[in-house]
């Protein structure tokens, strides 16, 4: 596997895991992977820079 094919299928993991909301369990299942191993690919997608997490707290945004 190539590094580019690397980041799509880390990209392909993180949009199912974050957007489609399936669970690491399916996502395991769906390519033959243990969870643990998906919960490994998700944390390298965020290293890589593939998932960017953005909590807006109400209270927060009111002192900005």
């Amino acid at each position: 596997m190539t590094n580019y094919e690397r980041l799509e299928f880390l990209a392909t993991v993180a949009d199912l895991y974050y957007l489609g909301r399936r669970s690491q369990a399916e996502i395991a299942r769906k390519f033959g992977y243990s969870r643990s191993a998906i919960s490994r690919l998700l944390t390298e997608a965020h290293q890589h820079g593939l998932v960017d997490i953005r909590i807006n707290h109400p209270i927060k945004r009111q002192l900005t």
